[in-house]
């Protein structure tokens, strides 16, 4: 996934006063990821302002509702603020009453069918394509979710229909100006695997090139030069994406922030992956 260093983030979060969201809208990744770096390079956040008597009412206005809606009206807060807020102003309910109303009870249904669905493991071009997504610029947590939230529709629709592929059910919803994807399955959650047991995989049973083919529409970009890249600040995934190119003969060198295909091996790159966004092709 693309990162910056702590230095940059530092600058831009606490001399330049831009936000999380803000931050995250640069480097086309989610306010939540933009946390995560906060809290990798101890970051500290800044103090949350007063709620001012606007923002109560639009709370209130729209409290309870849909998540994602609600998130859109208060960009420069945290879902767990509103919620507080929520709670502050007597506009939550009872939480005992919330676990056992039968909208909980029809969600967890919900999730619980969609966490059983059986995973196609034998499609191995669609299973390699979705696992270097989620290296790239996807996520997944604990509770069996797989998603991805970017800029490009186009993107987001190739994902989609990857997940398909695999027999999962992707749902697809609109969330600050991106396009956000996700599907549950906890099967496929718990089958994913460290970095040397990924690549032995890839290696005997996968498809390499269908994950870096994942990995540069998640990470991926094109130097004026015709040379692709594939972007980490993460010293061990971009090791490990060198190691790849050298299973499949391409010829890449580490730099401070991208895996870089030199250019005699570009055409290889080009023949062997179908990037979904033109912008990204040679």
């Amino acid at each position: 996934m693309s990162q910056i260093s702590p230095e940059e983030l530092y600058e831009l979060y606490h001399k330049e006063g831009l936000s999380q969201r803000e931050i995250g809208e640069r480097f086309d990744v989610s306010q939540s990821a933009v946390s995560k770096w906060m809290n990798k390079y101890d970051i500290k956040s800044r103090a949350p302002s007063k709620w001012s008597e606007k923002e109560k009412k639009l709370l209130k206005d729209n409290y309870p509702g849909d998540k994602s809606k609600i998130s859109s009206l208060f960009p420069e807060r945290s879902w767990n603020a509103i919620k507080l807020k929520a709670m502050d102003l007597d506009l939550a309910r009872d939480q005992e009453e919330y676990r056992r109303s039968e909208e909980v009870a029809k969600n967890c249904r919900r999730l619980s069918r969609q966490n059983e669905i059986e995973v196609d493991f034998s499609n191995k071009k669609a299973l390699s394509y979705v696992l270097g997504v989620i290296d790239g610029d996807g996520y997944h947590d604990n509770s069996g979710t797989i998603g991805l939230e970017v800029k490009d529709e186009l993107f987001a629709n190739k994902f989609i229909e990857r997940l398909e592929e695999l027999g999962l059910n992707p749902n697809k919803g609109e969330k600050r100006g991106k396009t956000s994807v996700w599907a549950s399955s906890q099967v496929l959650v718990n089958w994913l695997m460290d970095l040397d047991e990924k690549l032995d995989w890839l290696k005997k049973e996968g498809d390499p090139w269908k994950y870096i083919e994942g990995q540069y529409d998640s990470d991926g970009n094109l130097h004026p030069s015709g040379s692709p890249r594939i972007c980490s600040y993460d010293e061990e995934e971009k090791l490990f994406v060198q190691k790849l190119f050298e299973y499949l003969g391409i010829e890449a060198n580490i730099q401070q922030n991208n895996v870089w295909v030199t250019k005699p091996s570009s055409e290889k790159f080009f023949g062997n992956i179908d990037p979904v966004l033109e912008r990204r092709k040679l």
